[in-house]
């Protein structure tokens, strides 16, 4: 007997007295929630339980855990049996009721996935369970979600299947939650929440770190003008909320603003307060909840408003499975590697930074985040990396792993009524109902904040370069970010820089605005001949007796190109057809009152030609006033054309317009260049600020360094 109650007591993985410890350290932070606790679920796995939670002032009691379902209704990411096992062990076993399905899913988001997904797992696990037992939250799109300048045109027009409008919004909100109810075989859903609000806000999964103004203004193809007041939305969802087909409402990727606008209007008409805001938050992603003023709204004790965050291990990347332990260069994180110039014995210590190549070079092969690069893209910049080392190390020092010290950190939050997980295994499933037991010390948070300190903003880093896996030669993100190749999106002064064209669209227009000024350049059109400070393209002559008005000096005459041609490497004379048409001499490019156009010759210049010390006083006066420029032209760091024109240029303005009856020197047909890429009004006011310098990133070697080409 004594044996067997030895066995029994050596069983237990946790000793009563340290269990004692960390039961009391689980109920004071249980205690430090703003959102009280209503029940406990018990489990012989758990040391204090699974908590209920009242969402807001409504009457649906959650649990603390919910499980997000975007990737069930993929086989690809787990078969139909194993979601019904994963679905059932969390609800009978564990007690979590709670259940996040989204509109568009299942992930990745593409027609064929949501075609074939109609809902069906969800389905199967809701029939034989009492439906009052368990709390849906189901997200739907707002016409922001199909903005054409994040995801293009047609992006999220598939959900439409059936409806007569092109994109969702709020107008056809009704006959699209019909579909999915029916899907679901229920009546109604306990809480419809909008996934993207309707009007403007930034974009914090692509890296956008402040408001930027331009995207409210009437550039923005979702204007104020066009976009539905909240006052709009919230009638429209009081009509569903009548009708029975949902019980509440709760928004999503919502800002301080937002959620009072929401509260206020919920004041006035005294009924359908939101119940919750479900906002991006992990270790990484803290500052835009935590700086915003978020915080202080949502508590208890002010709006009542609970954060249901999601994302709270990255898609795995606060796991630490994506974190290369040997990418790193002793030189510094903007070394491309190769470059080692330094000898990594002298120090092996300072400034060991994980390469930014903006892609996660480590792990599985087949995890989420490498299979699908544009997944938490904004987690992957060199910050991020690094603060994800950072945490890690301190998981470790403190006796935990990384994904335990990532839930652990978002379960304790105060301000935070449930989280929402993704798990993809049983095993998943419990080890993120079991970091549950892992309370956060004072000392662990005080740890914790010296690395938010260094690392506040790391996932607000703008636009990032993807690499592939494949690709041998990387490019390094801050490298780019340096030649300012593509922008930043921040600093909310500026007023005209949305929408940016896409960045294809961005270098073919520039390609030809570069093209179109080089034309002008060549034949004269940006010359200034009496700025003795100004290189001409052009040799200008001016007029003995009119003074201010030039003659462009002809190559052809000086060098005998109207006479004799290079053949098979002789040099020989023009036969007379040649010489026909060759012969440029009726005209002449003249320059008056800022303006190019073409004279006939006349008397005074066929003079200067046959004047051979005129003509020797202007080739000296052009090579002496060039000459310095050419002789310190490494020092200035730029090339400037030829002294004198390789290319026949009046030649060439002869046969265009004889051949092809174009006149490079006529405005309009110039400005024409410009119609083979059509941009609106509004792009090209914000052309200021598409920083695009040094080179075309869509030419075939940068194509191969990202990895965008196969």
């Amino acid at each position: 007997h004594n044996k067997k109650d030895e066995k029994k007591k050596n069983s237990n993985p946790i000793p009563d007295f340290k269990k004692k410890h960390l039961f009391y350290e689980l109920l004071r932070i249980s205690n430090s929630n703003s959102f009280k606790t209503h029940k406990i679920y018990t489990h012989k796995d758990l040391i204090y339980g699974i908590k209920y939670r009242k969402l807001g002032e409504s009457n649906l009691c959650v649990s603390e855990l919910c499980i997000g379902t975007s990737m069930y209704e993929n086989d690809n990411f787990i078969s139909k049996d194993d979601v019904n096992v994963l679905l059932n062990m969390a609800f009978y076993e564990y007690g979590i009721n709670f259940f996040d399905i989204c509109e568009y899913d299942p992930f990745p988001f593409d027609p064929d996935s949501y075609k074939k997904s109609k809902n069906k797992n969800m389905n199967l696990f809701l029939k034989d369970k009492k439906r009052e037992n368990i709390i849906i939250n189901l997200r739907m799109c707002s016409s922001r979600n199909v903005d054409r300048n994040t995801h293009g045109d047609f992006y999220l027009t598939w959900i439409m299947d059936g409806l007569k409008d092109d994109k969702p919004t709020f107008y056809n909100i009704e006959e699209r939650l019909d579909k999915i109810l029916k899907n679901l075989n229920t009546s109604y859903v306990d809480i419809l929440t909008i996934d993207v609000p309707e009007r403007y806000v930034p974009n914090s999964t692509i890296g956008e770190d402040t408001y930027i103004w331009g995207r409210e203004t009437g550039n923005d193809t979702n204007s104020k003008a066009s976009t539905i007041s909240i006052e709009e939305q919230f009638e429209i969802l009081e009509k569903l909320v009548l009708k029975g087909k949902i019980r509440h409402i709760a928004v999503s990727n919502e800002t301080p603003w937002g959620i009072y606008e929401w509260c206020n209007l919920a004041r006035k008409k005294k009924h359908m307060k939101i119940v919750c805001v479900q906002n991006l938050y992990n270790l990484l992603h803290r500052n835009e909840v935590e700086s915003s003023g978020l915080v202080e709204m949502i508590l208890r004790e002010n709006y009542n408003v609970p954060l249901v965050p999601y994302g709270l291990l990255a898609g795995g990347i606060l796991t630490g499975k994506y974190l290369d332990p040997e990418r790193y260069h002793t030189v510094g994180p903007e070394t491309v590697l190769g470059d080692d110039q330094l000898d990594h014995e002298l120090d092996e210590t300072r400034g060991n930074k994980p390469e930014d190549y903006g892609f996660l070079s480590y792990g599985p092969k087949n995890g989420t985040c490498n299979k699908y690069p544009n997944l938490y893209k904004s987690h992957r910049c060199i910050w991020a990396q690094d603060a994800t080392a950072e945490y890690m190390k301190l998981a470790r020092s403190h006796g935990m792993t990384l994904s335990q010290l990532s839930l652990s950190f978002v379960y304790s939050r105060p301000f935070v009524a449930s989280s929402i997980i993704g798990p993809r295994t049983i095993g998943q499933l419990k080890d993120s109902i079991l970091s549950l037991n892992y309370p956060l010390y004072q000392h662990t948070q005080h740890d914790l904040h010296e690395i938010f300190l260094r690392y506040r903003g790391c996932t607000m880093d703008g636009n990032i370069i993807l690499n592939s896996l494949e690709d041998p030669n990387k490019t390094s993100q801050n490298v780019f970010y340096k030649s300012a190749n593509i922008p930043i999106l921040s600093g909310g002064t500026h007023w005209d820089n949305y929408p940016l064209p896409f960045l294809p669209k961005r270098y073919e227009y520039t390609d030809l605005k570069e093209e179109h000024d080089r034309i002008k350049s060549t034949f004269g059109l940006n010359d200034e001949p009496g700025d003795f400070n100004f290189i001409n393209s052009r040799i200008w002559i001016e007029r003995e007796e009119k003074k201010g008005e030039y003659f462009a000096l002809k190559e052809s005459n000086i060098f005998k190109w109207n006479k004799l041609k290079i053949y098979k490497g002789v040099l020989t004379k023009l036969n007379e057809k040649e010489k026909l048409i060759y012969d440029t001499n009726d005209f002449h490019f003249y320059y008056k009152n800022n303006t190019v156009y073409i004279v006939p010759t006349d008397e005074e210049m066929e003079k200067f030609y046959q004047n051979k010390n005129k003509i020797k006083k202007i080739l000296t006066q052009t090579i002496n006033d060039t000459q310095e420029l050419y002789q310190y032209q490494e020092q200035l760091g730029k090339d400037f054309p030829d002294i004198f024109n390789n290319l026949d240029i009046d030649l060439i303005y002869k046969q265009l317009i004889n051949r092809h009856n174009i006149n490079p020197l006529d405005k309009k047909q110039l400005e024409e260049i410009y119609n083979y890429i059509k941009l609106t009004p509004e792009e090209k006011k914000t052309e200021d600020f598409w920083y695009i310098y040094q080179y075309n990133p869509f030419d075939n070697s940068f194509g191969f360094r990202t990895g965008s080409e196969p």
